[in-house]
């Protein structure tokens, strides 16, 4: 494998490192103070003073007169899709009981109580409220809040709110970053104490998941989004080019890989990306990489070791080599597939493990909005063929009382 040019390593880390300690004192504060420190840190991050936490209902409401034809239709359709992937995705979970003297089974239950984080910026991100709330409806999640940073005249996005009506969320608040992800952890005098916090945010708000994971559940720890475009000769280096501008558009941070076995792909791409221009050149420089590689092989095994967040396979064939891809988050198959499809169209989930989380996680689909509980029960006959069973792993183990609590139902 030849690196004609690497991203920069370690960032990631580092930068975790740097914020912990703020963070860690805006979720004291929230813990301690609930509301007042809610708004405290609103008016300081988000410069808005912020009355009410809660979206009145009537703002739900009027939210679709805001938006054009085009966009509420959009949203629906992506909705719909969403809704297709995540039924099909139930369906392989079933409740089950295998009957003898020896009863086990499992059954599938949602979780109770769910807060959707749904970032803030320029741009309203819609459809990262459409990937955590449309499983977790299909799952039946009784109870989903959402929490969104306020605009700049304390608001959220008609968009967002639209969207939330549509899912049926009725409880949205003006609430962001590591407040935010706090508020849902401990609930406050405003905003209630949930189960299981998910959607993807900034460094800060993945670190705060990150150090309240085991008070609340989370989905994953999501960082700069990926991508690695495995091309040969047959793809357009223009398609290749805006693949990567697509990952670097998400700013610094974001890693945007070629791995190609064509030299004329390798050389046409690096002129491309080095007459790049400000910000997206910045990210470029940070997180580009174009590797050259000789045997399919090498590139297949980089890529297991990587395990992208988002992996284009376009190459001539690449049902031949589907099989052989065991880590990423989503994978894209040909040359006429871009990440954008899967990410705002299609119905598969965008919400995506990052750093290599793909080597032992997944999207987030209905399956994180779900608890599977097994299910025992047991008859006499049952009790006499596990007995010396138990009784061997007791004595091995231990576990005087265990034993017991078998023997004084086996005497009866």
């Amino acid at each position: 494998m030849k690196v004609i040019k690497s991203p920069a390593k370690g960032l990631e880390r580092s930068l975790f490192l740097e914020v912990e300690k703020g963070v860690k004192e805006i979720i004291s504060q929230v813990k301690e103070k609930g509301d007042i420190a809610i708004r405290e840190y609103t008016q300081k991050f988000d410069g808005v003073k912020v009355k009410n936490l809660r979206v009145e209902g009537r703002l739900l409401e009027e939210a679709e007169k805001f938006l054009m034809k085009e966009e509420k239709e959009s949203i629906n359709y992506l909705k719909e899709r969403l809704e297709f992937f995540s039924r099909l995705e139930k369906e392989e979970l079933r409740d089950f009981m295998i009957k003898d003297n020896i009863e086990i089974g499992k059954k599938w239950i949602p979780i109770e109580k769910v807060g959707i984080y749904v970032p803030g910026g320029k741009f309203p991100l819609v459809s990262s409220l459409l990937m955590a709330g449309v499983p977790a409806k299909i799952a039946g999640v009784k109870e989903i809040i959402v929490c969104s940073p306020p605009r700049e005249k304390g608001e959220i996005h008609p968009a967002i709110l639209y969207t939330a009506k549509l899912l049926g969320i009725k409880n949205v608040y003006r609430v962001g970053g590591v407040q935010a992800i706090a508020g849902m952890t401990f609930g406050t005098e405003t905003i209630p104490k949930v189960d299981k916090i998910v959607g993807p945010g900034n460094i800060y708000v993945t670190t705060a998941k990150k150090i309240l994971f085991g008070l609340v559940g989370i989905d994953l720890l999501a960082g700069p989004s990926e991508v690695v475009v495995l091309a040969d000769e047959g793809m357009s280096a223009l398609w290749i080019e805006k693949s990567l501008l697509a990952q670097l558009e998400h700013g610094k941070g974001s890693i945007a890989i070629l791995l190609t076995s064509s030299s004329i792909l390798a050389e046409e791409i690096f002129r491309r990306m080095d007459i790049l221009e400000g910000e997206i050149r910045d990210a470029w420089e940070l997180g580009g990489g174009i590797l050259f590689f000789s045997h399919i092989e090498e590139a297949i095994e980089w890529i297991n070791r990587f395990a992208p967040e988002h992996l284009i396979l376009g190459v001539r064939d690449p049902e031949k080599i589907l099989p052989r891809i065991t880590n990423a988050g989503t994978i894209f198959l040909g040359y006429l597939t871009p990440v954008v499809a899967g990410d705002l169209a299609v119905g598969t989930n965008h919400i995506l493990p990052t750093s290599g989380g793909a080597r032992f996680s997944s999207s987030l689909s209905v399956f994180d909005f779900l608890k599977g509980i097994n299910v025992v029960k047991i008859n006499g006959k049952g009790l006499e063929e596990i007995y010396p069973v138990v009784k061997s792993f007791c004595k091995l183990e231990g576990l005087k009382y265990h034993l017991e609590e078998l023997e004084v139902r086996r005497d009866g």
